[in-house]
């Protein structure tokens, strides 16, 4: 599908979520997990949301209303499905073929969702997850007291790679390609091959551009250690893989809204997730 009609779809979606406030609490940080890890191929798995980065993370569920795009990238192709929802109500996973050897992507849009939060919630979410010293500084403006209507847009990515008896795994450079999400963490290496104590550079970016002055944060999902992300230049940096097992990484960022007629504020969530070989990888 072309860039600009599934952004057309997004739209429309968006207008739809955006009817009526959702809820009267800071979004929920949610990333994409599949069983089982390294599957063959052939084999389907199934993916899952769950809610925090660290051992603390917990399932959540998938959206009664689905999600509105979810993008499958390859080999030399790429699937887009909209309106994406269990088989049966109730479950919570979503299940998708492996059809090809190495990496394949997986990456969703949520619909957006509006919820109410006072100034003092918004000013603490702002000050904890954004980098940007003119949003936080912005933010410090707020009310307290007053209720904010808040738009959040979310989306998700998760790289899957399949069964292998080579130890050291070529990179995938699908892996590293951009995927036109709402938001987005693009990997300058393909994270799935790395060695433990490499860095990893990526990108940040918001509706297709680069988003500068960032704060990522990157946790280990075993350990629930965290790793310092060190920006270089225009929404790109680095943070170093100092141990194996499942990644989360997470970027954030809020902006007041003046053509919007449901909210003030925008949020916008981009999550990555990956696993680490104990060994083997490229240095």
């Amino acid at each position: 599908m072309k860039p600009f009609i599934r952004r057309a779809l997004w739209m429309t979606v968006t207008a739809v979520a955006a009817a009526a406030p959702a809820s009267a609490a800071p979004p929920t940080t949610l990333f994409l997990t599949f069983t089982p890890a390294q599957p063959e191929v052939g084999q389907s798995v199934e993916l899952q949301w769950v809610a925090g980065a660290g051992r603390e993370a917990q399932a959540a569920p998938w959206p009664d209303e689905g999600v509105a795009w979810m993008l499958i990238r390859a080999g030399g192709g790429q699937q887009n499905r909209h309106d994406v929802r269990p088989a049966r109500n109730g479950d919570r996973t979503v299940v998708v073929e492996i059809t090809q050897p190495g990496v394949t992507v997986i990456g969703i849009d949520q619909r957006p969702v509006i919820s109410e939060m006072t100034g003092a919630e918004l000013r603490e979410y702002i000050e904890r997850h954004v980098g940007d010293p003119a949003v936080r500084e912005k933010a410090r403006e707020l009310a307290a007291d007053r209720t904010y209507r808040v738009q959040h847009v979310a989306s998700a990515k998760v790289l899957v790679r399949t069964r292998s008896a080579d130890s050291n795994p070529r990179p995938a450079a699908l892996a590293m390609s951009k995927t036109g999400q709402a938001a987005e963490l693009r990997p300058a290496a393909d994270p799935t091959a790395l060695r433990v104590g490499s860095d990893l550079p990526v990108t940040a970016y918001i509706e297709g551009a680069k988003k500068e002055k960032i704060r990522i944060l990157a946790t280990n999902g075993a350990t629930g250690r965290t790793a310092t992300f060190q920006e270089v230049s225009g929404g790109s940096g680095y943070f170093r893989i100092g141990e194996a097992g499942p990644w989360r990484v997470e970027f954030h960022h809020a902006e007041p809204v003046s053509d919007h007629k449901d909210a003030e504020w925008t949020i916008y969530t981009a999550t990555l997730s990956f696993d680490v070989a104990a060994s083997g990888g490229t240095p």
